[in-house]
């Protein structure tokens, strides 16, 4: 005759095995100690621009005049780009942007101010938009800079 806790372990047993695997599903398997919120802004690049070369494109922007809290530095600038079939593109349709490239600062450029530049070859028939964002060497990423704009 089975007794009546054997009917209670099993149940126990597969509650503990539904909460095991909830928490192997949805946890983040980042084990690092919190960081607190930050408490300052990134810059944000607002004169982006573009120009053609050779079927080449060159986005150009000034260098922030930035300084930091103390022990955080920027490391460079993300490039996003958003790209439309010529023919299909408007305006005001959206673009779904996607990380292209990014360009890191480094000594030299921070000492004697040498502007930031990206270069990538485009593909013909289609419609470019371009935007940047600063980041820090802990990753922390900025706001977004002007939009350019580019048909080839």
């Amino acid at each position: 005759m089975p007794s009546r806790w054997a009917g209670a372990t099993v149940q126990g047993c597969l509650l503990l095995a539904v909460v095991t695997a909830f928490f192997f599903i949805f946890a983040c398997g980042k084990k690092a100690m919190p960081l607190p919120p930050a408490d300052y802004e990134l810059p944000v690049t607002e004169a982006l621009s573009a120009r053609k070369v050779d079927g080449q494109l060159v986005l150009n922007w000034p260098l922030p005049d930035w300084e930091g809290p103390e022990g955080v530095e920027l490391a460079g600038f993300r490039v996003y780009r958003g790209k439309l079939r010529l023919e299909s593109a408007c305006a005001d349709c959206p673009v779904r942007y996607q990380q292209t490239g990014e360009v890191e600062i480094d000594e030299i450029s921070m000492v004697f101010g040498t502007d930031p530049e990206y270069r990538e070859l485009l593909e013909k028939g289609y419609h470019y938009r371009y935007k940047v964002c600063a980041y820090t060497r802990t990753g922390r990423e900025g706001p977004d800079s002007n939009i350019v704009r580019v048909n080839y």
